[in-house]
């Protein structure tokens, strides 16, 4: 997927930082209508985010990899992630390009999907105790 270019025009010039008002920005309907491919509060959203479905194999191969060469690599088959990284990447582009930070995409619920299985992810292959910190940016 090529990624928009984050300096161009807003696709909603009236949805800029610049013109929106704080009561307006403090709504899921602000954040939905810029980013109209995610959702933000959806319950179906938290639904599908769960945990990886990591076989013990799986992750005790992940492990070994990690030990060997300081990282790991694994097919989308073997880590069939919910969220739609594309998707996020895009959203981010479209907030810098109405004014904002592109980690605000953190507002959007596939962004926790995809968190929440990444800390399945290390908490499988790198034992309980390394969960992640949960500080999350994103440029």
């Amino acid at each position: 997927m090529k990624l928009g270019n984050p300096s161009a025009p807003p696709a909603h010039p009236e949805a800029h930082l610049t013109r929106v008002t704080p009561a307006l920005v403090a709504t899921e309907a602000y954040w939905a209508a810029l980013c109209p491919s995610l959702t933000v509060a959806s319950t179906e959203a938290a639904a599908a985010a769960a945990p990886l479905p990591l076989s013990p194999a799986a992750a005790a191969a992940l492990r070994a990899q990690v030990v060997s060469e300081g990282f790991a690599h694994a097919s989308a088959a073997v880590l069939p992630w919910a969220g739609d990284s594309a998707g996020i990447a895009a959203a981010a582009v479209t907030l810098l390009q109405h004014g904002w930070p592109p980690s605000f995409v953190l507002v959007y619920d596939q962004t926790w999907a995809l968190s929440r299985q990444a800390s399945s992810l290390i908490s499988a292959v790198c034992g309980a105790e390394a969960a992640p910190c949960g500080d999350t940016l994103c440029w």
